[in-house]
């Protein structure tokens, strides 16, 4: 109780001197607020809504939907994750978040992000067989260049807030090369292809994993991810993120 006042008041303090502003639109924030948005930018974010795809977890509009419940795109690819789903839509006020976050250091956006990522996964998701959460790893130049893995502080809280086993440095990123978010679906795959390695595989071996990374855009990465962990020996891969493109 008496730590909860005095970070109230050493907010208020500060406030004083440095007015808290919205990371977004720059309108004023209240010293009390608990994230570094303000509730009309906060309420634009497009979240993703069932009914979703079985396999990637992209929406389906009723016109797209099947006996399957598995979108177009799905049923000409084969992906080495179980299944897929993401929290937003990567678009307007979530895209800006995460570039402030992943670029600008925005660390301020951790707690608020991941705990959307942790409301997602008691209404959709079934922890209960997760039995390893392991971050889409950094390439050790770009990690030392960012200084930290935002994949990593994200899976940090969604692990701590359903008590599993975090696992940050078992999949590592050995072979670097450019921004996928530059590049097209033919050449994201080719990009990441034999891209990373299992430290140790005894530690993932008929383990239930599941992998969580910021943005899922073609899927070619996490596809990576997953079949470095399935040919390590691990049982079943899904894939979890914050947003995902259109």
């Amino acid at each position: 109780m008496i730590g909860t006042v005095f970070k109230a008041w050493v907010k208020n303090f500060i406030n004083l001197f440095y007015p808290l502003s919205c990371l977004i639109c720059k309108a004023a924030l209240s010293p009390s607020s608990d994230k570094p948005l303000c509730e009309i930018c906060w309420n634009k974010i497009e979240f993703s809504l069932p009914p979703f795809c079985r396999v990637c977890g992209k929406h389906l509009p009723a016109r797209n939907q099947n006996y399957a419940f598995i979108c177009r795109d799905c049923q000409a690819r084969v992906y080495f994750f179980k299944k897929a789903r993401s929290v937003c839509v990567y678009d307007g006020i979530i895209k800006e978040c995460i570039h402030l976050f992943k670029y600008k250091s925005k660390l301020s956006l951790v707690k608020p992000l991941s705990k959307l990522m942790i409301d997602f996964a008691h209404k959709f998701l079934d922890m209960r067989n997760v039995e390893l959460i392991i971050p889409v790893p950094l390439h050790s130049a770009k990690q030392r260049q960012r200084q930290f893995n935002q994949a990593k502080l994200l899976a940090g809280d969604l692990a701590r807030a359903f008590s599993k086993e975090l696992q940050a440095n078992l999949l590592i990123k050995i072979k670097s090369g450019p921004a996928q978010v530059n590049l097209l679906r033919t050449e994201r795959l080719k990009s990441v292809r034999g891209a990373f390695k299992v430290k140790d595989a005894r530690r993932v071996e008929n383990k239930n994993i599941l992998l969580v990374d910021d943005v899922l855009t073609t899927g070619a990465t996490a596809n990576e991810c997953a079949r470095t962990l399935l040919d390590a020996g691990a049982n079943r891969i899904d894939a979890f993120v914050l947003a995902r493109g259109r």
